[in-house]
C-alpha cells in the first residue's frame, strides 16, 4: 500500500464518520425520547472517533511517518 493511499483512506474514513454522526444527530432530533438518547450517544461516539482518525492522519503527515 502506498503512503498517499493510506492518507486518502484515513481521510475518507474520517469523512464517513463525520457524515454518520451528522445524520444520527439529525435523526435523534426527530425521534422519540428513548431512541433519541441512544442515537445521540452513538452520534457522539462516531464524531469523537472521526476526530481521533483525523488527528492520527495529521500526526502521520506532520512527523513524516507517511511521506
Amino acid at each position: 500500500m502506498q503512503d498517499s493511499t493510506l492518507i486518502d483512506e484515513t481521510t475518507a474514513l474520517a469523512i464517513i464518520l463525520f457524515m454518520t454522526s451528522s445524520i444520527l444527530s439529525f435523526l435523534s432530533m426527530r425521534k422519540k425520547r428513548d431512541l433519541n438518547d441512544r442515537l445521540e450517544k452513538f452520534a457522539d461516539f462516531m464524531f469523537l472517533f472521526g476526530l481521533l482518525v483525523l488527528f492520527l492522519t495529521t500526526m502521520m503527515v506532520t512527523f513524516n511517518i507517511v511521506k
